[in-house]
């Protein structure tokens, strides 16, 4: 079921968006007991990690059996019990045969990294054999040990689903059962534009003047859709690749759980 790992070893950030828990909620104590720091890219990991697609898979046969219980969607205009709505290019599905869709489109091969909050899976599609990034969050460890974390996840995917943007890393499906959320993300391949300029030390003009055009188009237009990313830092811009020469290199932003549309013009 679960492909092969790569061959190549990554000491990088591979994930489309960070798996750290919010400053904030780390800081009050709640459930953070477990974690420690280790080598997963600059991940926060935890001890107690587990993989939720193990788990998830176990369970689907009885899921199945159950009937599920129509509720409102965080997602604006999705309704639930299997339905799907597409905005663009991205994809909800809801319902509880979400899972089986996934891992019908979908090969989940090897863990990227393990956070407090979610857990990353490399995955390919079955028909394009094209690697993505998904990111799957365990609502109800979410509700019990981070209140109002599960607010910044939707407050991500429904900024994601209205912005279209080659420096903006892109969201493709998201699978939502009543348990869990899958997000299928943009796999970002280079790492840190904060660990690339550290590892470099300094960046030439042409380097420099490159990412800072990137960014600032960027963020002009999200600041057309009204849309405040209200996080941006280095490590919330990733590489799309390691870059061959100073002319090859790609930034996109990432993590959009603090995002917020404005309901005046920026």
């Amino acid at each position: 079921m679960f492909c092969p790992p790569t061959r190549t070893t990554r000491h990088y950030d591979p994930l489309g968006s960070p798996l750290s828990p919010h400053p904030r909620l780390a800081s009050n104590g709640k459930g953070t007991g477990k974690a420690r720091k280790q080598i997963y890219g600059g991940l926060e990991a935890e001890d107690s990690s587990r993989s939720l697609m193990s788990s998830g898979t176990n369970s689907r046969n009885s899921q199945n059996s159950r009937h599920s219980h129509a509720s409102k969607s965080p997602y604006r205009n999705i309704n639930s019990n299997s339905s799907s709505k597409s905005n663009g290019n991205s994809i909800i599905y809801e319902g509880e045969d979400s899972e089986q869709m996934l891992l019908k489109k979908y090969q989940m091969c090897e863990v990227l990294g393990v956070g407090s909050t979610s857990i990353c899976h490399r995955c390919v599609d079955r028909n394009t054999g094209i690697p993505y990034a998904c990111k799957i969050i365990d609502k109800e460890q979410i509700e019990q040990r981070f209140e109002g974390m599960m607010e910044q996840f939707h407050s991500e995917i429904e900024a994601l689903k209205s912005l279209h943007h080659p420096n903006i890393i892109k969201l493709y499906n998201v699978y939502t059962t009543k348990k869990r959320i899958y997000i299928v993300m943009e796999l970002m391949a280079g790492g840190e534009l904060f660990d690339y300029v550290v590892q470099k030390g300094t960046l030439t003009e042409a380097e420099a003047s490159t990412i800072v055009r990137m960014v600032t188009d960027a963020l002009v237009y999200m600041h057309e859709k009204n849309i405040i990313h209200r996080d941006l830092k280095p490590e919330n811009l990733l590489l799309t690749r390691k870059p061959n020469s100073v002319y090859d290199i790609e930034v996109k932003i990432i993590d959009f759980g603090l995002s917020k549309v404005s309901s005046l013009s920026i």
